[in-house]
């Protein structure tokens, strides 16, 4: 898919923010792949890499690639012919930062597989107020 950017957003570094101002669906440059459903901007597209269909978390040996390739073109048949860039922003696509992260590394061999000439955004935030922004949640 061409045009296509993940915000793989990592937690506390202005993530909703940028779902709720900037990846919106009246936005000049970029149409949020969500179905309108979920929150906060959220990409529901984004929940297809780390939730099975019974919202359970997948299995490390699953990429549910068939359950997001159907859902792109649900979420993108409106658009053929824009110059719009497609944007997946969720930060759980970083990892969940209160378990470390553990299915980090395998969220973004998802990614990698099922895009791989998305272009990637990642937000950072010094080290110390990210953890007290961490730890104050």
């Amino acid at each position: 898919m061409k045009n296509l950017l993940i915000h793989i957003g990592l937690h506390k570094t202005g993530t909703t923010w940028m779902q709720n101002e900037l990846f919106v669906s009246d936005s000049e440059y970029f149409i949020p792949l969500s179905n309108g459903e979920s929150i906060s901007g959220h990409s529901s597209l984004a929940t297809k890499f780390y939730l099975d269909n019974s919202n359970d978390i997948l299995n490390s040996f699953d990429d549910n690639s068939k359950v997001i390739h159907e859902e792109l073109e649900k979420l993108t048949v409106d658009y053929r012919e824009t110059n719009k860039i497609f944007v997946m922003s969720h930060e759980r696509l970083s990892g969940y930062p209160n378990s470390a992260g553990f299915d980090a590394s395998i969220i973004c061999q998802r990614i990698k597989k099922i895009f791989p000439q998305a272009k990637i955004l990642i937000i950072i935030r010094e080290q110390v107020s990210c953890i007290l922004s961490n730890y104050f949640q």
